[in-house]
């Protein structure tokens, strides 16, 4: 899939197109197992995890959290084994959230239970990322403006790695 996206990036590039459409792709049942398992291991680990603050039955679309302040809506969320995307904060703790994404099941669940945050919502936020890691790849290698800015902001401050990170973010909306 890199590939074709690399190869998508060139493309662009090449003709001075500033979008790119990548089109329909169609996958087999099996990759999309596998996508689902692996959008649902990416824990963010940078952010830490809250808990359930109330039991849940299997049908709840809302729930409450010990602690609300790393969530934003359309943010993914782990609960056991179920995924959940929250689409609202509802004040306070409160969250509304669509249950069973990336192909799990909804259950339900009891207080207390861990409730950890996902890296990826959706595939295309998943998507942008993967591009934004290639094409500052690119940028590095081929070029010799980004290369320099990358230089002077590592020279000139201590958070080198969120300035090269806002770079990448640049570089792909």
């Amino acid at each position: 899939m890199k590939r074709l996206l690399l190869y998508s990036l060139f493309a662009t590039a090449a003709f001075g197109q500033t979008t790119v459409n990548l089109g329909t792709l169609t996958v087999s049942a099996d990759a999309v197992s596998a996508f689902q398992l692996y959008m649902q291991s990416q824990v963010n680990t940078a952010v830490a995890p809250t808990s359930l603050a109330s039991d849940i039955t299997a049908g709840a679309t809302s729930t409450t959290l010990a602690s609300t302040s790393q969530i934003t809506p359309t943010v993914a969320i782990l609960v056991e084994a179920e995924a959940m995307i929250i689409t609202a904060k509802n004040g306070g703790t409160g969250v509304t959230i669509t249950r069973g994404a990336f192909g799990t099941t909804p259950a339900a669940h009891s207080a207390g239970v861990t409730v950890q945050i996902l890296k990826y919502a959706t595939v295309q936020v998943l998507v942008k990322a993967i591009l934004q890691d290639a094409v500052a790849t690119i940028m590095q290698t081929y070029s010799p403006g980004i290369k320099t800015q990358i230089a002077n902001v590592q020279a000139a401050s201590s958070t080198a790695d969120v300035n090269i990170a806002a770079l990448k973010a640049g570089a792909i909306q």
